[in-house]
Parts: C-alpha cells; structure tokens; sequence
C-alpha cells in the first residue's frame, strides 16, 4: 500500500520541498518506507506515522489475515534458519516445540538483566504464544554469566575467542530440548553485552547462522552493538515459529509452505 502526505501551511498552501519521515507503531505487523509504501507483515492493527516540520499525522490501518512474505524475507530466512556456524550444517528445520525456561548463572548486573527483559518481551510478541520466562529451576535455557577464561569449563563445545557463545540440543524429531548460552563479563563493555544477550539467546532458538548481509540485524557477521532487533530479524522469527513450519523439515518444505501463505 503507497501512502501520501502532504503539508500544508495555516492558509491551506502546499509546503513544498519539506522532507517528511515515515514510521509504524509496530514493526512486526507493518514496515513503512521512507517514501511512504507500507508492506504487511503479520495481521493485526497497526498505524503508520508521518512527521514533518514539527507536525505529524496517523493513519491507522488493519492488517488482514494471508501475509505473504517476500523473496527478500524467503532468502534470508535461508539463510539464517538452516543449517548452523558450528556443529551440524544439514539444512533442516530445528525449533523449540514448546515454552522456553530460562535460568540465569552468575553475577549478571542489571543492565543484563534489563536487556533479558527486552529480549524477552519481545520474542513472546512473535513467537507464537509461546511463554519465555526466567526460572530458578527446572529450565532449558542455562545462560552464564563469566569471564570469558572460565567458558571451558561451563561448556566443553565453547569455540575460542568468542565473548558470547551458544550451544543447542536437539532429539531426533529435530526440536530443541536444552540450550547453554555464555556472555563473558570481562574485557567488553555492557553496550556489548546487552548486544550479546540479545544475539546469542535469539540463535539458540534454532536461528544459527550469521550473515553479512544488513549490518543492522542481530544476525550480522561482523562486530556490531545492536540492541534492538530489525524489521527482517522480527520477520524470520516468526517465519520459524509459525505452526505449518514443523521441526524436520527440509529447506524446501520449509520454504514451500511459506511461500503459500
């Protein structure tokens, strides 16, 4: 949908040349371009803001059921959903089946424990109803907070030098059955380790690769302090956690079933 605004001055004429900026109220049911093309992501209302010269106006709109996503969304979920950096490289879905129960280890401080809540609160926005709390027992999700020296002992998989790591398990159905996740909390700073908590922890959920291909996505290969997740890193999440996209399945199934709704 190709939106249209227009500012006028307090005797109705035309200001011209004034650059305006567009935004949605949420990210996860719309995205808005700067030149005003709004493209669906998720059912749902949403509405979509124009600001210019110190005005602003909204248009609210409603997001029918039978998204389709894009090629752009299909090749990066592709990307990102299949296979993984470490371990096992086969092609095939691997997911949580069920709620995620997350035990915190260490001394985190609370600037981690503030960016847990983030993360938190927004992977239940897209990830099918599922419930992500924080446990003192009975978890699936340990995450250790330790300098980056002691990883070798709280995890005998961990891959030197790296400040966040993760490590997932899987039974032979292909879902997720327990995860281990470490942020170091020596020689980075806490924008780093917010940035690490959001990343390591989102990949455990069955999201394993990297890339380098848009440098403001949790997912990006190269050294970044994001903390916020990007329109497309919302997308792929909620592509892997939609209930026709079923643990076991091939890239092809995968992308088969997506492609048709």
């Amino acid at each position: 949908m190709q939106l249209e605004s227009r500012l006028v001055d307090e005797d109705g004429v035309e200001v011209t040349g004034a650059p305006i900026h567009w935004s949605s109220t949420d990210t996860v049911t719309a995205t808005v371009s700067q030149e005003g093309r709004v493209t669906g992501r998720h059912y749902g209302p949403v509405t979509v803001r124009a600001e210019s010269g110190g005005y602003s106006s909204e248009t609210p709109l409603e997001v029918v059921p039978g998204v389709k996503y894009s090629g752009v969304d299909l090749d990066y979920f592709r990307e990102i959903a299949l296979g993984a950096e470490y371990g096992s490289n086969s092609r095939i879905i691997r997911k949580w089946d069920g709620d995620l129960r997350i035990k915190v280890h260490g001394s985190p401080s609370a600037a981690d424990l503030n960016a847990l809540s983030n993360v938190i609160a927004d992977l239940r926005r897209v990830m099918g109803g599922r419930r992500i709390d924080v446990v003192s027992e009975d978890a699936n999700i340990d995450l250790h907070f330790a300098p980056e020296s002691e990883f070798h002992t709280i995890d005998p998989n961990y891959q030197s030098t790296n400040y966040g790591f993760f490590w997932v398990w899987w039974g032979a159905d292909h879902r997720l059955v327990r995860s281990r996740v470490l942020i170091s909390t020596t020689d980075i700073s806490q924008a780093a380790r917010s940035h690490l908590i959001r990343e390591e922890i989102t990949q455990s959920l069955g999201m394993m690769n990297d890339s380098w291909r848009y440098p403001e996505s949790i997912y990006y290969q190269g050294w970044t302090r994001t903390t916020e997740y990007a329109p497309i890193d919302l997308v792929v999440i909620e592509m892997l956690y939609r209930d026709e996209v079923r643990p076991g399945m091939t890239e092809h199934e995968a992308v088969e079933v997506l492609s048709q709704l």
